[in-house]
């Protein structure tokens, strides 16, 4: 078969199908081809199918996803990644690593973001054998008061973490543990312009970032209630936010000899999707050592691991962030045009004609670019 021949084929058979042989030899033959996964566990049970990945192109998925995200740091799969994630990013875990963590319930429903019920905020809850909490979340996408929402989830957290017959303790409050935040931000704070989503809320990162901007070498936050006038800190509420494209680390990709357990992390996460199986191979004959967590990392990132419907909502917020990558994009041009009404113009026309050519929903582009779609359409025709 062709290399760049994908098939899709779904066949639901009982073993009656006159076609089931004839598909079933052709999934045998090229259950190995790299653009195609072959469900084993619905073939063997005469309900099978055969799929391709979603990226075609791309052996692992994108870290940056929602799901993509979840699948790669979920504890119930193994312990390894999620442990070295809160190791390596968490300070105050460093001269007393944890060795343990458990799924931990959210502590309110993950509420949908604006315009994509896929994306959700609050992407995982966990505990470790001291008791601590952690709440993880992946976002990608920038919106106005972040920093206020995330608060709300972290005292949230920390609130609703004894139980019942926990309160009813006169020394309850015994019981209280830490409760640490992790944000891992796909955006620059450092860069960010002013949003505005209903008249009269003003977006408050934008101040704080021109008053207190991150130097030049910084890539984490890491916020602590504190007072300003002794110093004391109360390390009971923790904020921690990862600013992966601040990381000065240039060549995260391909991987090198000298890769700090750091460095490994913001691969993954900035640069999963370009990853190939022969790259690992090209480490080992290089005497690269990968750390413990980097082949349980690839292998729940691997695509053709993962089941159709996996697939699919990783292709859709995949798709998702590649139009809102594009729509940064635009806005630092607009910047760099001084105001110009030209500039401005050129910006936004090269912004839909990129999202078309990627063979993008017109109504979202609309949405994530506030343009209506019978300006969209009268753009492309222009310039077809």
């Amino acid at each position: 078969m062709n290399k760049n021949i994908i098939l899709a084929i779904i066949i639901l058979s009982n073993g009656n199908n006159s076609n089931a042989n004839v598909f079933k030899s052709i999934a045998l033959r090229h259950q190995n081809h790299p653009s195609i996964a072959l469900n084993k566990a619905l073939f063997e049970s005469k309900r099978w199918c055969f799929y391709p990945n979603t990226y075609s192109n791309s052996y692992y998925a994108k870290a940056t996803t929602d799901v993509g995200f979840k699948q790669l740091l979920d504890p119930s799969i193994d312990q390894k990644t999620a442990i070295s994630f809160l190791n390596t990013f968490v300070p105050d875990l460093a001269n007393d690593p944890i060795k343990k963590v458990e799924v931990a319930p959210l502590t309110i429903p993950a509420l949908p973001r604006k315009g994509d019920s896929k994306l959700t905020f609050m992407n995982m809850h966990v505990v470790s054998e001291s008791g601590a909490h952690f709440v993880i979340e992946m976002q990608a996408l920038r919106h106005i008061m972040f920093d206020e929402r995330s608060v709300f989830y972290l005292c949230n957290t920390y609130g609703r973490q004894l139980s019942e017959k926990q309160l009813q303790n006169y020394s309850w409050y015994l019981n209280l543990k830490p409760t640490i935040a992790i944000q891992v931000l796909d955006y620059d704070t450092n860069r960010v312009r002013g949003l505005q989503e209903k008249e009269g809320i003003t977006d408050t990162l934008p101040k704080r970032v021109s008053k207190n901007p991150m130097v030049d070498d910084e890539s984490i936050k890491h916020f602590k209630l504190k007072d300003i006038n002794s110093g004391q800190e109360i390390d009971y509420l923790q904020m921690i936010q990862i600013e992966l494209p601040r990381y000065s680390k240039k060549d995260l990709y391909p991987p090198q000899a000298d890769f700090s357990t750091r460095d490994w992390w913001f691969s993954i996460l900035k640069h999963a999707n370009k990853y190939k199986p022969e790259d690992f191979d090209l480490m080992k004959k290089s005497n690269i050592k990968l750390p413990d967590f980097i082949e349980s990392a690839f292998n729940r990132l691997d695509l053709q691991k993962w089941n159709p419907a996996m697939q699919k909502e990783n292709r859709i917020q995949g798709d998702y962030l590649d139009s809102y990558s594009m729509l940064i994009d635009v806005e630092r041009k607009e910047s760099k045009a001084e105001g110009k009404a030209e500039g401005k113009a050129e910006a936004k026309i090269e912004m839909i004609l990129k999202c078309n050519a990627k063979k993008m929903n017109i109504q979202l582009i609309s949405e994530l670019s506030n343009i209506s779609k019978a300006e969209i359409l009268k753009i492309i025709k222009e310039n077809s």
